[in-house]
């Protein structure tokens, strides 16, 4: 079962079932993990664009963390965490087959630390179990 500051690789229905995040994997970082509920903290590639489409560095840094690609985690682009795509999925396990592929598969805790300082997590979207395990077959 995945951990606190694991990286796993998943297709999310978020919004919903027919949204993007379901239809390609993506990578999330988990923030909790207990008794099968957990927080999760939505990542994406850094695309040059992001600035000017989010209004600049200013507004771009309210909504993202900035990730580096490094040795030391685990994204092979540098990434940016979604600040308010805060999921929730409760009574859930997703097993160590959907850790990120790429190693390691954590994130630093110099890193975790950073972004915990930075996202809050008071009103986390609820995923619904039933899409999310239809698109994961392997987590129950």
């Amino acid at each position: 079962m995945i951990k606190e500051q694991d990286v796993i690789k998943v297709y999310m229905p978020y919004p919903d079932i027919e949204s993007d995040l379901a239809a390609y994997q993506h990578y999330y970082i988990c923030n909790k993990n207990i008794n099968s509920n957990k927080i999760f903290f939505k990542c994406q590639t850094n695309k040059h664009n992001m600035i000017t489409k989010y209004g600049g560095w200013k507004n771009f840094n309210k909504k993202f963390y900035t990730i580096r690609t490094s040795s030391f985690v685990p994204f092979i682009r540098d990434t940016v965490v979604d600040k308010e795509q805060v999921l929730r999925l409760s009574n859930t396990i997703v097993p160590l087959t959907y850790l990120s592929p790429e190693k390691p598969s954590t994130i630093p805790n110099s890193i975790y630390n950073l972004l915990l300082s930075e996202i809050s997590t008071d009103h986390p979207f609820e995923i619904d179990k039933d899409e999310f395990i239809e698109l994961n077959p392997d987590c129950n």
